[in-house]
C-alpha cells in the first residue's frame, strides 16, 4: 500500500508540475517578450505604411507610420517617412512640422533644409520661404535648382530688382542651362512694359 501511495505520489507530483508550468506559461510574462511584439508589429506597420507610399496613397501612408512610431528602433526612419509622405499628399502643415523638427535636430542637412523651404513656399508664405532660399543660395552657389527656385519666389513677390540680379546670377553661373529662357520669360511678367522697351533699346544699340 505504501508502494502504491508512494507511485501515486510521485505521479501526482510530477502531473501537477506540469500543470502548473503549463498554466504558467500563458500567464507569466517571459523577460524581453513585449518588446519583440512591439518591434515585430511595428516593423510590419512600417513595411505596409511603405507599400502604400509606393502605391502614391500618401494618407494612408501615412497613418501607418504612425504606427510603426511605437517602435524607438525605427522611430526615426518613419518620423522621416511621414514627412516624406505629407509633403506628397501637399499635407503642407503636417510636412512643416516634421521638416521643422528634423531640422532642428540635424540644422546643417541642406536636404532638410530645401524640403522645408519648398513646403513653406507651397503653404503660402513666400516671404519666409524667399528668406530660406536666400540662404541656401549662399551656401550653395551652384546648386542650380536652388538658384531657380529663388528667382521663382521673387518673381512670385514680384520684387523685380532681386529677380533682375537673380536671374543675371543664374546665367552666370548656369550658361549653358536650357532653364534660362523660361526664367527669362517668366522674369519679363514682372518688368513694367516701359522698362522692357528700354532694355530692348538697349540690346538693339
Amino acid at each position: 500500500m505504501r508502494i502504491i501511495m508512494n507511485k501515486f505520489s510521485a505521479i501526482f507530483f510530477i502531473s501537477a508540475v506540469a500543470f502548473l508550468f503549463s498554466s504558467c506559461a500563458s500567464s507569466i510574462s517571459i523577460p524581453g517578450e513585449k518588446n519583440r511584439v512591439v518591434e515585430n508589429l511595428a516593423a510590419e506597420y512600417y513595411n505596409i505604411a511603405d507599400a502604400y507610399l509606393d502605391q502614391k496613397n500618401y494618407k494612408k501612408a501615412m497613418e501607418y507610420y504612425d504606427l510603426a512610431m511605437t517602435d524607438e528602433s525605427i522611430y526615426n526612419q518613419a518620423f522621416y517617412k511621414k514627412g516624406y509622405a505629407a509633403a506628397l499628399a501637399k499635407d503642407w502643415a503636417v510636412a512643416e512640422n516634421i521638416y521643422r523638427e528634423l531640422l532642428s535636430q540635424d540644422s546643417k542637412n541642406t536636404n532638410f533644409a530645401t524640403a522645408l523651404a519648398y513646403i513653406v513656399a507651397q503653404s503660402g508664405n513666400l516671404q519666409e520661404a524667399s528668406i530660406m532660399y536666400e540662404n541656401l543660395v549662399k551656401e550653395n552657389p551652384y546648386d542650380e535648382a536652388l538658384a531657380k527656385d529663388n528667382l521663382l519666389i521673387y518673381i512670385s513677390l514680384k520684387e523685380v530688382d532681386s529677380a533682375i540680379l537673380a536671374m543675371e546670377n543664374f546665367k552666370l553661373n548656369f550658361p549653358n542651362s536650357k532653364e534660362i529662357t523660361t526664367l527669362e520669360k517668366e522674369l519679363e511678367t514682372i518688368i513694367p512694359k516701359d522698362e522692357n522697351s528700354q532694355e530692348a533699346t538697349t540690346d538693339k544699340a
